[in-house]
């Protein structure tokens, strides 16, 4: 059963029959039992998932492996004003923009509840919203610049997303960016690859107070070059050990994060980008599926086709 069908279960709530695939579909859910059915229902699949609280319900933008979208808002009331919910009477599957409000107890006491459970709900929200992070893994030239345009083209209508490489903001839109090839240098000694360890580390702290921690945390980050590159390939970064300590702070900030490993072979590699040989291709594949084995709770998504 997909997407697609398992929300037809909640026709009778429909406010709208705009129900299909790439298309928007808002479900009366006023006791919110069928959102955390629809939770239930979206557990191990493999697909990305927003949520987007916000005055008057639940959003759901959720892209599924075949790159179709689907943006689902369980609403916590017919009226549009919640301070208005349950002011109308024997209302069919529809959004009330009008309420016509007359002056006595009963609906005092309606609006009163209403501005407390606003409150409340308000609360709600701004704890449980959190970004969604999406990663992508794999060796230069296996399409990950090409999969994050993708995803911001695919979601740039509905939400505000970023694209990342590593901490910083990508700039893969723009012409002309001079690029640096990796392996350039040696190794740093052991004493200075611990101390570029530390700084790595205050630059990923830094980055998760300011992008992540005190944001509104309604956007989208989308990483072409994941902070995990630091962990599978170390010596790109110059470091002769392997960083536990930021493998450990990587596992903790991004435990919730969509991880998409783009599988390619060396001949399509190299003629994306000849940066690599096949013995570092080689290396870099080993290392990935190494990393992944050992932190057995982050369970990646495999990509081919790019």
């Amino acid at each position: 059963m997909n997407i697609y069908h398992h929300i037809n279960r909640y026709r009778k709530f429909f406010v709208s029959n705009r129900v299909k695939e790439n298309g928007d579909l808002d479900i009366i859910d006023k006791d919110r039992i069928k959102r955390h059915e629809f939770d239930n229902y979206l557990k191990n699949k493999k697909i990305i998932i927003q949520k987007i609280y916000h005055k008057t319900g639940l959003r759901y933008n959720i892209i599924d492996h075949k790159f179709k979208v689907y943006r689902i808002d369980f609403l916590n009331g017919h009226e549009v004003n919640p301070l208005f919910f349950n002011f109308t009477k024997n209302v069919k599957n529809k959004k009330i923009y009008k309420v016509n409000f007359k002056l006595n107890f009963n609906n005092i006491l309606k609006f009163i509840i209403n501005i407390v459970n606003q409150f409340k709900w308000r609360i709600y929200s701004i704890i449980k919203q959190e970004n969604t992070i999406i990663e992508l893994v794999g060796v230069d030239g296996s399409g990950k610049s090409f999969l994050a345009k993708k995803f911001a083209n695919l979601i740039k209508n509905d939400s505000k997303y970023e694209i990342f490489h590593l901490w910083k903001k990508s700039k893969i839109n723009k012409k002309n960016i001079k690029t640096i090839k990796p392996y350039g240098k040696k190794n740093y000694n052991l004493f200075l690859s611990y101390l570029k360890e530390l700084y790595l580390i205050y630059k990923i702290l830094l980055f998760y107070l300011k992008e992540i921690f005190f944001s509104k945390k309604k956007t989208i980050l989308i990483f072409e070059r994941s902070l995990r590159d630091i962990i599978i390939d170390p010596s790109r970064y110059r470091l002769k050990h392997y960083p536990k300590f930021m493998n450990y702070i990587l596992n903790m900030i991004f435990k919730n994060s969509n991880i998409y490993y783009l599988n390619v072979t060396f001949k399509l590699s190299k003629k994306r980008k000849n940066e690599i040989t096949y013995k570092k291709f080689l290396e870099l594949e080993k290392n990935i599926k190494k990393y992944f084995l050992h932190n057995i709770k982050i369970n990646p998504k495999k990509l081919t086709k790019f």
